[in-house]
């Protein structure tokens, strides 16, 4: 357990940014110490991982709790603590022939703040990956288990964005060893016929090369050009008004819904959006904000602001954000 005070926090958009306590979580016991810290001085408090999928405040009065535990644990089924880096996981599963995490490649962040927004990319989410999640409930100060089938795993959402006071310290993951791809992804199977790629020949090392290729396209390197990926939300409309919509990209949802691009969408008012000196769309996907390392929390949100007025004002769709807001 450590304890700091006046910390910066890290964050993939380079905000300049503290907060009043910094706790980081070592091991089991520092939970319960965590527990008494909290009510002892009466704050708010957030947890945070690499910092990849928040937009940070210049300072937050209250608690950034931080976990220390990068363990991979592989019997009958994959444990992994939840500061084991994403990226690194899944190139160990690669190395290990455990299918299924490929198609998640070069995603940024930890393993534990994976499962709060459900990660997906490519036709696979997490959701399909994960057995269960070992958490501290700081609520009643309690260890517990939820199942992943308990965890109300939806697009880019699940029971852990419900609900701040579970803890995720561990993630445990179904040890699949059957050679099985999903290809089925638009821009996987554009790829490989463009490459003219055998199907039916592909290494597990492969299907990972071409979704870095892919992605490394279209999405930046928070490591050189600062950013915290998507940035929306893909909209879900009413299916009577796909016809409003017939030039862009939707995919089915329900009978009765569907999923509209939000790039696109953006990428079609780009042109109406005011500009702003620290803060701009990345040139190769209209979904993806950048800063050059000089923006401010006021200048993100108000970059955030122009553009879902602008997206209603001309679609009457509501755009949700993506990235965790730190108030």
């Amino acid at each position: 357990m450590k304890i700091n005070k006046d910390h910066q926090i890290i964050n993939s958009l380079r905000i300049s940014s503290h907060s009043k306590y910094n706790f980081l979580i070592e091991n089991n016991n520092d939970c319960h110490e965590l527990y008494d810290f909290i009510r002892l001085k009466r704050l708010p408090y957030i947890v945070i991982g690499e910092g990849t999928n928040i937009v940070a405040p210049e300072y937050f009065n209250g608690i950034v709790i931080q976990i220390s535990l990068n363990n991979i644990n592989n019997d009958k089924h994959l444990n992994v603590g939840a500061s084991a880096n994403w990226n690194e996981l899944v190139e160990y599963t690669i190395k290990k022939n455990i299918y299924g995490f490929e198609n998640l490649s070069l995603i940024p962040g930890s393993v534990g703040a994976a499962p709060v927004q459900n990660i997906g990319a490519y036709g696979v989410e997490i959701s399909s990956l994960i057995k269960s999640v070992e958490c501290f409930d700081l609520s009643n100060n309690s260890f517990i288990t939820i199942n992943g089938s308990d965890c109300n795993f939806k697009y880019r959402h699940s029971c852990f964005k419900d609900n701040p006071d579970l803890l995720i310290l561990s993630v445990n993951f179904f040890n699949n060893l059957k050679k099985e791809f999903n290809l089925n992804y638009d821009s996987i199977t554009s790829y490989i016929n463009e490459n003219n790629i055998d199907f039916n020949n592909l290494e597990h090392n492969e299907v990972a090369e071409i979704i870095n290729t892919i992605r490394s396209s279209k999405l930046p390197d928070p490591n050189n050009i600062p950013n915290v990926g998507s940035f929306f939300k893909n909209p879900i409309i009413d299916n009577s008004r796909l016809s409003e919509f017939n030039n862009f990209i939707s995919w089915p949802v329900t009978d009765n819904s569907s999923k509209l691009s939000a790039g696109q969408l953006i990428g079609s008012i780009k042109h109406l959006l005011p500009s702003y000196e620290n803060v701009d769309l990345y040139e190769h996907h209209s979904l993806v904000m950048i800063t050059n390392s000089k923006a401010s929390y006021e200048e993100v949100l108000d970059f955030k602001n122009s553009i879902s007025k602008t997206i209603f004002n001309n679609y009457s769709i509501h755009l949700d954000v993506e990235p965790t807001i730190i108030t």
